[in-house]
């Protein structure tokens, strides 16, 4: 295995590389708003304060799933699905973020 070098030029070339990849995808940010905006309307129809929406929102987008907190009506159901079919994408889309800078970073000590 060879040993990877790290350097300002290799970062950099790796930023510009992974902006291609973002551009060409979903924004990580623009998931967790969906999320929090979807959190925020359970939160609203199941009447509940603002820390347990949050709260309740990231549990179901990171698929913890406690089971404090659960929805009661079908229309909050319905959308607490939503929250946790992003979550799952969100996690996939960091993933592939994360494995592709790290194929930029070896490939870019290469050239």
């Amino acid at each position: 295995m060879l040993p990877v070098t790290f350097s300002i030029t290799t970062l950099l070339n790796v930023k510009d590389r992974m902006q291609n990849v973002v551009d060409g995808a979903v924004e990580p940010s623009g998931l967790v708003g969906f999320q929090l905006a979807f959190g925020a309307v359970i939160g609203l129809l199941e009447r509940r304060s603002v820390s347990e929406s949050i709260y309740f929102t990231f549990v179901t987008a990171l698929t913890i799933g406690y089971g404090d907190l659960a929805p009661k009506r079908i229309s909050t159901r319905m959308i607490a699905l939503a929250v946790a079919f992003s979550g799952i994408l969100l996690t996939a889309l960091v993933a592939a973020i994360g494995v592709r800078l790290l194929y930029d970073c070896g490939s870019c000590g290469n050239q």
